[in-house]
């Protein structure tokens, strides 16, 4: 009977070590469960993290576009200014050029007395005379 009372006890011994073993295991499943719970929401607050420092930099990238196409169109503007500009500047000796040869033109007409022989000869030479010498006086005004 001892032994019977022997392999019972070893027999229930037995089973009761599976049972803890069982429980422990479904511990920790739990346990990992928990862990692993964590780690998603960890995992989860670093995406979202992620996300808006992903957005922000998108963000900065499209307000950096916005300022270069800000700048291009002004420097369009800029470059079309210069450009007028320099024609301007071009075309300068080109008028000083013509208005020297009218100016030296002028320096051929006759001066005193012989203008006023000249001028009252006949009255169309006359208002020409003046006309010619208004002309280059506002000319010179300007």
């Amino acid at each position: 009977m001892k032994q019977e009372e022997d392999e019972h006890d070893e027999h229930y011994g037995e089973e009761e070590e599976k049972e803890s073993e069982n429980e422990e295991e479904d511990g920790g499943e739990v346990g990992e469960e928990e862990n692993g719970d964590e780690q998603n929401n960890n995992k989860d607050a670093e995406m979202e993290e992620l996300e808006k420092e992903y957005m922000n930099l998108r963000h900065q990238e499209q307000d950096i576009l916005k300022n270069l196409k800000g700048h291009k169109d002004e420097d369009l503007l800029k470059g079309q200014a210069v450009k007028d500009q320099k024609a301007l500047w071009d075309k300068a000796p080109e008028f000083r050029f013509l208005l020297q040869k009218a100016f030296s033109s002028s320096h051929g007409l006759p001066q005193e007395p012989v203008r006023s022989l000249f001028c009252d000869s006949h009255e169309g030479v006359n208002a020409a005379y003046s006309d010619l010498v208004d002309s280059s006086r506002e000319l010179w005004t300007h």
